[in-house]
């Protein structure tokens, strides 16, 4: 994602991240910013970015909230075969405010964010994206109208495709009764209702992917009062588990994890056959392990499984000729 600084931008940034990336173990797929400075004003060079290696545009954890800027981007984007991801929240709804709106903001005496602010900008979005003719990517969806409203567009031929972020999936805002920072996320955690919605948006075929919206945080980010701390969890190693916690089959997983994301951004699907480069993740559905120090691969710990028990476990990768046990 271009959440960086300086965002992804331009040819310059892309090529940098492509070459530095060649070889590692993870294959590195830079998404490139609509806007100049993910700002929201001006559009970035699109088309340039593309030729570099970009494989689709977001303003990343900004949601573009200017629609003629989102048409734009739309229709300049469908030109040369692009794809527009978009992060769907109303700023003018959700205010700045922490949580989620409902009963436990209400507990707690915190403002918050209603399912509304989402719902409002999915809707937004469909409209412009039915106009240019254009595909659209909603990530890291996390509301029942949301899914609804996808779900209705899909029926009727509508190109938008969409995410859930694993967390979603598992954890609600009930978590956020003793304050603790490290479920704060952007989007919020939702209701029981909602996480509900999602799991069966996802095994219904409405919700085409899971991404882990892995946010790694220094400690000093998150180890404060909950409405100043950072939004975001560590995930990339807690997919599975919460994929397995939420009901998801080993099909299915492999289809929302694997296939159905590459097949979003327009990426080949790797085979597993004779002659094949092997690019390959063996998992186990129930061996269980501990997250903590000692199993933790990230920099940082800002996740609120850290010292808990899980039931999923990677075992191996490889890709790139490379061979990486799990131990």
């Amino acid at each position: 994602m271009p959440n960086t600084q300086p965002a992804i931008q331009s040819r310059a940034e892309v090529a940098l991240i492509v070459n530095i990336a060649k070889g590692n173990l993870v294959d590195i797929l830079p998404i490139g910013a609509v806007s100049k400075n993910r700002e929201g004003h001006e559009m970035a060079e699109l088309y340039d970015m593309k030729q570099t290696g970009a494989i689709a545009f977001s303003d990343g954890n900004k949601s573009m909230q200017h629609a003629g800027l989102m048409s734009r981007a739309l229709l300049y984007a469908r030109g040369f075969g692009g794809l527009i991801i978009a992060h769907p929240e109303d700023a003018s709804m959700a205010g700045g405010n922490k949580m989620n709106e409902g009963v436990m903001s209400t507990y707690l005496g915190m403002k918050g964010i209603p399912n509304l602010a989402e719902s409002l900008m999915v809707s937004r979005d469909l409209y412009l994206a039915e106009y240019a003719e254009s595909p659209i990517h909603f990530t890291t969806i996390s509301t029942a109208e949301a899914v609804d409203l996808i779900k209705k567009a899909k029926a009727k031929g509508i190109q938008v495709t969409c995410d859930v972020a694993a967390h979603q999936l598992v954890f609600t805002d009930d978590e956020i009764v003793d304050f603790d920072s490290n479920y704060k996320v952007s989007p919020p955690l939702r209701t029981k209702s909602d996480a509900k919605a999602l799991i069966k948006g996802l095994k219904d075929g409405v919700i085409d992917a899971v991404v882990s919206q892995h946010t790694p945080h220094e400690i000093e980010f998150k180890n404060v009062e909950f409405h100043i701390a950072k939004n975001g969890i560590i995930g990339l190693q807690t997919v599975l588990p919460l994929l397995i916690k939420a009901g998801l089959n080993e099909q299915q997983i492999v289809e929302k994890l694997a296939v159905n994301s590459r097949r979003v951004v327009g990426l080949t699907l790797p085979e597993i056959k004779e002659g094949e480069v092997a690019n390959l993740v063996l998992f186990s559905m129930n061996e269980n392990w501990i997250f903590d120090q000692e199993s933790n691969r990230s920099k940082s710990r800002n996740s609120p499984l850290f010292g808990k028990e899980l039931k999923g476990k990677v075992k191996l990768v490889i890709n790139n000729g490379q061979i990486i046990k799990n131990a």
